[in-house]
C-alpha cells in the first residue's frame, strides 16, 4: 500500500465520469438510478481526488476500498490484520486524505439515497389511488371510517387538531452550515439530471457543474473552528424555515383538505404548530441569555416577514382581474392610497382597473415596512388576516372561489401557522435554579454555573417584551427540567410575578418528567399541582389547558430502552387519568431524539402505540438537531414527514380497538423488570464498563468537538441535567 503520495497533474482521462455515466443519458426511466447515481458521483470525487492531490492518492483510497469491501464480502482475519497494519503505516496527510475522501463520498451517496428516497414516493403517489397511500391523512380517514367512526366525530377531531414539532438545537447537527448549503447545490443538480427532456450539451453542463461543486467540497472544512453561537443555530434553523416548512405547510393541508373530499380548503384549520427551544433553552447552557431569547424572535420575525412580502408581491402580479373596487375594498384602496404615497403614484398610474393587483402590492410594502419598523406598517398578525379574509370574500362574491382556494389560501394558512413570530418560542430551566433564585440573597447571587439571580428574572422580563412586540403566540411556554413537585411550578410564577409585577406575561408551565423516579410520581405530581387552589385559577385562566413533557433519554439510560418505553406509556395512562378527573385537557410533549437512547425509532409507530385517549387529536414532539436537517431540509421528505405525523395523530386519537387485558399488563411489567436488572447489570455493576464505554466510542473527542453553543457537559445549581 502506497503511503506518501504528492501533488502533480492528473494524467488520468478527465473523461471518467463520462464513461461511468454516457453523456446525454440521465436516469430516468433507468432500472436502478440509485446505483447509477451513486457510480457517477463516485466517478466524479474520483476526479477530483486526482486533480487536488493526485494519482497516487485516488490508487490509495481504492485501495483500501477494495480491501474493505473483500473483508465485508468474507474476507479472512489475515485480510484484517494486513488491512489493519497498512493504515497504521500511513502518514498523517494520507490519512487525511483517506478521512477526507470516504467522509465526503458517503454524503455524496446520502445524497443519491435522499433522492431515490423522493422518487420511490414520487412512483408510489403516481400508481396508487391518494386513499391508498401508507400512512397519508387520505389513509387515516379512510382508516376511522372503516372503523365506524362518524363524520361528525372526525369533523370534531380535525377541529381540534394539533400537531406541534419542536426543534432543539441538541443533540447538534455537527455539519458546518456551510457544508449542508453546499450538499444541497449538490443535490439540486442531481436532480436535474433526471430531466428526460435535457440535451446532450444540458447534461454535459450538469455534470460539469457538478464536479466544480464537489472540488470546493473537498477543500470545505467539514467541522466548526469555533462553537457555533445560539444565534447561529436560530439562523441554521431558520434556514429549514425558508427552504421548505414555509412552502410545504399549504401543501400538508390540501392533503387533508382532499382526504376529507370537503369542497372549502378553509375546513381545515392550521393545526401545524412549530415551536422552538433554540435561543430559549437555556438549562445547562449560560450563553443562551435574555438578551439571546430577544434577538431569536428578531430574527425569526425577519424570515417570516420576507416570506410573507414575496408571496405578496407575486399574488400582485398573478391576481389581475379587471374588476370594480367592494365598497370595502375600495376604502381599503383609498387608505393606501393616502398611507403609501411613495408606491401609490405608481400603482393607480399603471393599473387603475386592477383593485387586487394594488391591493397586494400595498399590502406587500405595509409588510416591508413591519419588518424595517417604518410607520404605515402592520400592528399584528391579525390586522394581516383581516385584510386578506375581506379579499377572499370580494373575490367569492364575484364567483372566483378557486382563486380564493388557491395561492391566496395558501397564504392564509401559512399565516395562521406562523404568524408575525414564525417558530413559537419555549422556555427550558431547571428547577433547581428557580429554586435557587428564590433563596438568592441578592441578585447578583450564582444560581448555576455562568447564571446569576439577575439573568434568570431578565428571562421574564424579556418574555413579556416579547409578546407585547410580537404576540403571545410568539413565546409562552416555559419548561421546567427536573420537575420534582408542584411546588416547582409554583416557583415558576412566583419569579414571574418578582420579575414583571403586574406586567406579567402570559405563561403556560410545562413541568418535564425525566427520569425514572419522576415518571413513577408524575400523576401524582400533576395531581398536586391541579389540586393547589392557586395553580388551578392560573390554568383556568389559560383555557384549562395542561401541557405535560415526557423526556425519554434519561429513562433509557437509566433502565434500558424496554423498561424506559413501559414506565412512559404507564406515566401517560396515569396522567391521563388525572387530567379526566380535573376535566383539563392534557397534551403531552414527547422529547424525543433520533437515537435509539433518545427514543428514536419509527415516528408513526411510535405514535401509535401511545396509551389510549394521550393524543386525542394533539401531538406534540421534539424534533432534535441531529435529525432536522434529513426531516426538514428536502421539501419532498418535509412533506411525507408531515402527512406521516398528521396521520398518526389522527389514527392514534380513535379509540383502541380492544382493551388490555390484565395477564398482559404483568407479563409486561415482568419483562420490563428483568430487562431493567439486565440492563443495568452491565452497564452500572460492571467493573470497568465505564472506562470500557470511554475507550470504546468517540464520546471524548465528540466533547472536544466546537458542533454546538451548549457545553459537552451540564449541570445546574451542582445537579447534572441529561434531557
Amino acid at each position: 500500500m502506497s503511503t506518501k503520495h504528492g501533488r502533480r497533474p492528473s494524467t488520468r482521462s478527465e473523461n471518467a465520469a463520462e464513461r461511468a455515466e454516457p453523456r446525454g443519458v440521465g436516469t430516468f426511466g433507468v432500472r436502478d438510478p440509485l446505483a447509477r447515481e451513486v457510480k457517477l458521483l463516485g466517478a466524479l470525487l474520483g476526479q477530483v481526488i486526482v486533480e487536488q492531490e493526485g494519482e497516487s492518492a485516488l490508487d490509495l483510497v481504492e485501495e483500501v476500498r477494495r480491501a474493505t469491501i473483500g473483508i465485508r464480502r468474507g474476507g479472512t482475519d489475515a485480510d484484517r490484520e494486513r488491512l489493519t497494519a497498512d493504515l497504521a503505516d500511513v502518514s498523517l496527510h494520507d490519512a487525511e486524505v483517506l478521512i477526507r475522501a470516504f467522509s465526503l463520498y458517503f454524503q455524496l451517496t446520502n445524497l443519491a439515497e435522499e433522492k431515490q428516497r423522493v422518487r420511490q414516493l414520487q412512483l408510489r403517489e403516481r400508481r396508487l389511488p391518494a386513499e391508498a397511500v401508507a400512512e397519508s391523512p387520505a389513509a387515516a380517514i379512510d382508516e376511522l371510517g372503516r372503523r365506524g367512526l362518524s363524520r361528525a366525530w372526525l369533523e370534531q377531531l380535525v377541529d381540534r387538531l394539533s400537531v406541534a414539532p419542536v426543534l432543539t438545537a441538541h443533540p447538534t447537527e455537527a455539519r458546518r452550515r456551510t457544508l449542508l448549503v453546499a450538499l444541497r447545490r449538490v443535490y439540486r443538480l442531481l436532480d436535474a439530471l433526471d430531466d428526460p427532456r435535457l440535451t446532450p450539451a444540458e447534461d454535459a453542463e450538469i455534470r460539469r457543474r457538478l464536479r466544480e461543486q464537489i472540488s470546493i467540497l473537498w477543500h470545505i472544512a467539514p467541522i466548526r473552528i469555533a462553537a457555533p453561537t445560539p444565534l447561529d443555530e436560530v439562523r441554521s434553523a431558520m434556514a429549514l424555515f425558508d427552504e421548505s416548512l414555509f412552502v410545504v405547510v399549504p401543501r400538508v393541508y390540501r392533503a387533508l383538505a382532499t382526504a376529507l373530499g370537503s369542497g372549502e380548503t378553509s375546513a381545515v384549520p392550521a393545526y401545524l404548530a412549530f415551536g422552538s427551544w433554540i435561543g430559549g433553552d437555556r438549562d445547562g447552557n449560560p450563553r443562551v441569555t435574555s438578551e439571546v431569547t430577544r434577538q431569536t424572535l428578531a430574527i425569526q420575525f425577519e424570515h417570516v416577514l420576507r416570506a410573507y412580502e414575496a408571496v405578496c408581491r407575486r399574488l400582485s402580479t398573478t391576481i389581475t382581474i379587471r374588476t370594480d373596487a367592494t365598497d370595502l375594498l375600495a376604502q381599503r384602496l383609498r387608505n393606501d392610497v393616502r398611507d403609501l404615497r411613495e408606491v401609490s403614484a405608481e400603482e393607480e398610474r399603471r393599473f387603475p382597473t386592477e383593485p387586487y393587483r394594488r391591493r397586494f402590492a400595498y399590502i406587500a410594502e405595509r409588510l416591508r415596512r413591519t419588518r424595517v419598523g417604518e410607520p404605515r406598517g402592520y400592528s399584528h398578525a391579525s390586522d394581516l388576516a383581516l385584510e386578506l379574509g375581506e379579499i377572499a370574500s370580494a373575490l367569492n362574491e364575484l364567483g372566483l372561489r378557486r382563486v380564493v382556494d388557491g395561492e391566496l389560501q395558501d397564504l392564509r394558512w401559512q399565516l395562521a401557522t406562523f404568524g408575525f413570530h414564525g417558530l413559537s418560542l419555549e422556555v427550558r430551566q431547571h428547577s433547581a435554579v428557580h429554586a435557587a433564585t428564590l433563596a438568592a440573597s441578592s441578585v447578583k447571587t450564582v444560581v448555576a454555573p455562568g447564571v446569576n439571580a439577575h439573568d434568570v428574572l431578565e428571562t421574564f422580563r424579556a418574555l413579556a417584551e416579547i409578546q407585547s412586540r410580537y404576540g403571545e403566540a410568539a413565546s409562552h411556554r416555559y419548561v421546567i427540567s427536573f420537575t420534582h413537585s408542584a411546588a416547582d411550578v409554583a416557583a415558576v410564577l412566583e419569579l414571574a410575578r418578582r420579575a414583571c409585577g403586574d406586567a406579567v406575561p402570559a405563561l403556560d408551565v410545562v413541568p418535564l418528567f425525566e427520569s425514572a423516579d419522576a415518571l413513577s410520581t408524575a400523576a401524582t405530581i400533576l395531581d398536586d399541582m391541579l389540586s393547589d387552589r392557586a395553580y388551578r385559577a392560573h390554568v383556568e385562566s389559560r383555557g384549562n389547558r395542561q401541557e405535560v413533557m415526557l423526556g425519554y433519554s434519561d429513562s433509557t439510560k437509566e433502565s434500558g430502552a424496554l423498561a424506559s418505553a413501559w414506565m412512559l406509556y404507564l406515566a401517560q395512562e396515569a396522567l391521563v387519568e388525572v387530567c379526566r378527573r380535573h376535566e383539563i385537557e392534557l397534551t403531552l410533549f414527547h422529547g424525543r431524539g433520533g437515537a435509539i437512547g433518545r427514543g428514536g425509532g419509527p415516528m408513526t409507530r411510535a405514535v401509535l402505540a401511545q396509551a389510549e385517549g394521550s393524543v386525542d387529536g394533539r401531538l406534540k414532539l421534539t424534533e432534535q438537531g441531529e435529525v432536522m436537517s434529513d426531516r426538514y431540509v428536502n421539501r419532498q421528505i418535509a412533506l411525507r414527514h408531515l402527512e406521516q405525523l398528521t396521520y398518526a395523530t389522527l389514527a392514534a386519537s380513535a379509540p383502541h380497538a380492544r382493551a388490555r387485558r390484565p395477564k398482559d399488563d404483568a407479563a409486561m411489567s415482568e419483562l420490563a423488570a428483568s430487562a431493567r436488572a439486565a440492563y443495568r447489570a452491565l452497564v452500572c455493576e460492571t467493573p470497568g464498563f465505564e472506562d470500557f464505554f470511554r475507550q470504546a466510542t468517540p464520546i471524548a473527542e465528540l466533547s472536544a468537538l466546537a458542533i454546538g453553543s451548549r457545553p459537552a457537559t451540564r449541570s445546574a445549581a451542582g445537579e447534572e441535567a441529561r434531557l
